[in-house]
């Protein structure tokens, strides 16, 4: 019996056996360490940018028309932040505030 697979499913599975050959198991382990540096900036740049943003959220309830570019900025910057972090709910949330500001 002759079986057909669909070309989709062929070009899945040339991936499939060729990512362990291009991308060895053991070079991935190495990244284990960046990684988590990685995430501890991140959590290190929220933090720094919400104090910004507090700050910032001061200076534009007192004149307005001169800061809110900057808040709008400061809270895409935060969003783009939990978009990089794969924090999709504040990403989303960050950027509705942005929009409505």
């Amino acid at each position: 019996m002759k079986t057909r697979i669909s070309a989709k499913i062929q070009h899945l599975l040339c991936l499939a056996l060729a990512l362990p050959i291009m991308y060895p198991t053991d070079s991935l382990a190495t990244t284990d360490i960046p990684v988590a540096t990685i995430s501890k900036q991140i959590k290190e740049l929220v933090a720094n940018q919400e104090v910004q943003l507090q700050q910032i959220r001061k200076q534009a309830a007192a004149d307005p028309e001169q800061y809110l570019p900057a808040l709008i900025t400061a809270i895409n910057q935060l969003g783009n932040i939990y978009h990089y972090e794969n924090h999709n709910l504040q990403a989303h949330a960050a950027y509705a505030e942005a929009l409505q500001v």
